[in-house]
């Protein structure tokens, strides 16, 4: 557990005082007057996401409002509602962020049987849970952390995932997730991937997620214009079956003059279901975009369809959490490239 003196005071702060900033779902108009150049407004969305953790965190009590809006944003196609703006894709949306925290709020933690994950989630021990960011945040591209934890949701029919996207639906679409694993995903990430052709990112990918950065940004400490490097790393993970990626990370300028958001694309390989066979033809390939909250904790995105980009794609939300490796950070490369020489997945239903 992240511990020290400014998180242990905002915790008691927002235990203590019930402030509702956790709570309280920033409206639409807030986007439009960060546009004008209204900076407090942008801040106050900012700072609330940079505080997830609190929000997830089973001892704060909730009180989950917007709901609904929220679903309805959270399944917003890419081009709609992106989640990078501005010049070269540099500008977080934290209004579709705080929509899509809140809505994993309701699911996570939301009682009497609302929530798809409360159940499971509360039961997680603390080193499994949503945790601050560590020491001090810098805009540096940093590899990601060894050990997550996550759940993405999807809605089934195609014609209620329209419906709801126009605010047309007579009734609540129902959320799915993951069968098994407790509905959770458990990823392993390995970055230290130099010399292994197989775990590599390649131009297929780049070309449908467009993971590099696209330009430059103005560095206030540097005062001057500066292009974000990037990384890459390579992903075992378990949900209803075992499953691999490849992603390609970078860092992105300050967000409001806070540091430390990263953006992250990963494309997912799933094997054809029932054999647990990969290869052309079989295997389902799953595209995901998110924003890497400061210090290098959280994670928040969209996966989609990479079949085609459009305004009726198939898409929905997901969020990644690190948490407690027992075995330290060493990562074991061998069981990254032992999966690729013989990529059959054991069926987690079975």
């Amino acid at each position: 557990m992240v511990t020290g003196k400014n998180l242990d005071w905002i915790f008691e702060y927002f235990v203590k005082q019930k402030a509702n900033l956790l709570d309280f779902v920033i409206p639409k108009r807030a986007t439009h007057m960060s546009r004008k150049g209204k900076e407090a407004t942008n801040l106050e969305l900012t700072v609330k996401i940079c505080l997830t953790h609190l929000m997830l965190n089973p001892k704060i009590p909730a009180q989950i409002n917007s709901f609904i809006i929220s679903q309805v944003e959270a399944y917003q196609c890419i081009t709609k509602v992106p989640i990078f703006q501005g010049r070269n894709g540099f500008q977080v949306n934290f209004q579709w962020l705080q929509h899509v925290a809140n809505f994993f709020r309701h699911h996570l933690r939301a009682k009497h049987g609302e929530g798809l994950l409360t159940h499971v989630f509360e039961s997680l021990p603390d080193k499994d849970l949503p945790r601050a960011w560590p020491g001090k945040l810098e805009n540096k591209t940093m590899p990601l952390g060894h050990k997550w934890k996550g759940a993405f949701t999807y809605i089934s029919e195609d014609s209620d995932l329209r419906d709801l996207r126009r605010n047309t639906l007579e009734e609540t679409a129902e959320d799915e997730t993951s069968e098994a694993n407790n509905g959770f995903q458990d990823l392993t990430i390995f970055n230290n991937i130099e010399g292994k052709e197989e775990l590599q990112w390649t131009d297929a990918f780049e070309n449908e997620l467009k993971g590099e950065p696209r330009g430059t940004y103005y560095d206030e400490d540097l005062k001057k214009d500066v292009t974000p490097t990037h990384k890459d790393f390579f992903g075992l993970g378990v949900a209803q079956v075992q499953y691999h990626l490849w992603g390609r990370i970078h860092s992105l300028p300050s967000q409001s003059k806070i540091p430390g958001f990263m953006r992250v694309t990963m494309m997912k390989e799933l094997p054809e279901e029932g054999s647990g066979a990969y290869g052309p033809g079989l295997s389902q390939m799953w595209a995901y975009e998110g924003c890497v909250l400061p210090g290098g904790q959280i994670i928040l995105g969209r996966w989609w369809s990479p079949a085609g980009v459009a305004a009726d794609s198939y898409s929905g939300p997901f969020i990644f959490w690190q948490v407690s490796n027992d075995e330290g950070d060493r990562e074991d490369i061998s069981e990254a490239v032992a999966f690729m020489e013989n990529p059959v997945a054991k069926n987690t239903l079975a």
